[in-house]
Formats: structure tokens, C-alpha cells, sequence
């Protein structure tokens, strides 16, 4: 029993590390994206 609740909370952690991750990459690639648009005048 305490071995299955194990590997449930692990693999929640990976996945909460991994979507944690691919927001970031998220956030800063739109930053970038923003900071791009205002240098060549678009906005």
C-alpha cells in the first residue's frame, strides 16, 4: 500500500516539475516575443 502511494505522489511531482517547466519556457518565450515586437515598432 505504502509502495503504490509512493509512486502515485513521484510521478505527481515529475508531472507538476515538467508543467512547472514548460511554463516558464512559456513566460519567457512571450516575453521575448513582446520585447522583440516593441524594437521593430509593431506595437
Amino acid at each position: 500500500m505504502a509502495w503504490e502511494v509512493y509512486e502515485v505522489m513521484s510521478k505527481r511531482i515529475q508531472e507538476f516539475k515538467k508543467h512547472k517547466f514548460e511554463r516558464v519556457v512559456a513566460q519567457v518565450s512571450q516575453t521575448d516575443a513582446f520585447a522583440f515586437y516593441s524594437k521593430s515598432g509593431c506595437i
